[in-house]
């Protein structure tokens, strides 16, 4: 779908517009099967299981449409969509010198304690004791802390309740890092093998009977030559248990976090074969990190998870009440990520074009 339509001419947005009245039937179809019910209906499990992988697994599967496979295979077939050389750090170092070769600023390690607000309009950002006065605040930060944090729950609509009260979220991680010293470049990228004995973890809350491992032989920037960065992502929702090991008992937490990579090593090593010897650095993130580094409610990974009911319903990019502030992001798109996100940018950019009388227009 394209993003610059103030581009386009009518002609042009016709023959855009056109084509998706022929697929209105196909997309309701796809758009009320669950990927659960897609599933479950391939007899090979290899294959039910590998579709199922491809989201995240059983949890994150259950009840998103199935639409959401269709759109993700489409999109890898024409090519529009692919993994950034230098992965997520090198893709946010660009948008970085992009914006300050705008003559943006950054204040990094500044916490957002609150949105201040006055006669009903939002002025600036309380950080600590300090204080940051601006016209607009435009938040793109976590969506949950945003509204009920650092404006306190005091502005919100009827549909942004309703989401944040009953609507699910994606998972959070545990996050495994291994830099291993060897060149696994020969295997798959990305494999997800049955496991020899279940990992149990969280006091039972979590069983695992296969593992999936991602391996970044592609990208050169990951790990010296010769030399292979691995993680290994398991969904969780036992934020609580995290962060009551973390806070209660400390030395316990951190034992529980080398517990765990040493089970992910061990089931690389019954997998691969001589990989324990070449593990050179291990990293274990848990849903309480997520939540420490991100703010993100929950520790959620990716905001609001969607499902047949759920999909399509947007939130609002304002809040009832409040002037001088807009809100964007994964948690104001139904489904979260990053494409959505910078979408929704550009949408609130428009919205503050059109109110100051400016036109809009990108910089080449």
């Amino acid at each position: 779908m394209p993003v610059a339509t103030e581009r386009m001419g009518m002609v042009e947005r016709l023959g855009y517009l056109l084509p998706w009245l022929g697929l209105a039937p196909a997309m309701r179809r796809w758009g009320s099967i669950t990927m659960g019910e897609l599933c479950s209906r391939f007899r090979n499990a290899a294959l039910r299981e590998g579709l199922r992988s491809l989201f995240g697994g059983e949890d994150s599967t259950g009840d998103m449409p199935s639409i959401a496979l269709l759109m993700m295979l489409a999109f890898m077939h024409k090519r529009s969509c692919g993994y950034p050389i230098g992965g997520s750090l090198e893709f946010a170092r660009a948008i970085e010198r992009r914006y300050l070769s705008l003559g943006g600023a950054i204040r990094y390690n500044t916490r957002v304690d609150e949105i201040l607000v006055e006669q009903e309009a939002a002025v600036g950002l309380l950080c600590g004791s300090e204080q940051h006065r601006c016209q607009e605040v435009i938040s793109c930060a976590d969506g949950h802390a945003t509204l009920f944090d650092m404006l306190g729950g005091r502005y919100l609509s009827q549909a942004q309740r309703e989401a944040y009260a009953s609507y699910p979220i994606f998972p959070s991680l545990i996050y495994v890092s291994l830099g291993i010293g060897r060149d696994l470049s020969a295997l798959p990228h990305m494999s997800v093998f049955p496991l020899e004995k279940p990992i149990v973890l969280e006091d039972g809350a979590v069983t695992l009977d296969q593992m999936s491992v991602r391996l970044f032989s592609f990208d050169p920037t990951t790990a010296p030559a010769g030399k292979t960065a691995a993680i290994v992502m398991i969904e969780s929702r036992g934020i609580e248990y995290w962060k009551n090991l973390r806070e209660s008992t400390p030395g316990k937490y951190r034992a529980e976090k080398w517990r765990v990579g040493e089970l992910v090593i061990d089931a690389l090593e019954a997998e691969y074969g001589d990989v324990r010897s070449h593990v050179e650095v291990a990293d274990v993130a848990t849903p309480a990190t997520w939540q420490r580094y991100t703010g993100n409610w929950k520790g959620s990974y990716e905001g609001f998870l969607p499902t047949c009911k759920t999909m399509g319903k947007n939130l609002e990019f304002t809040v009832p009440g409040l002037s001088n502030f807009h809100m964007h992001g994964q948690w104001v798109a139904i489904g979260g990520g990053l494409p959505p996100a910078a979408s929704n940018g550009r949408t609130v950019t428009k919205m503050l074009c059109k109110r100051y009388g400016r036109k809009f227009h990108t910089l080449p």
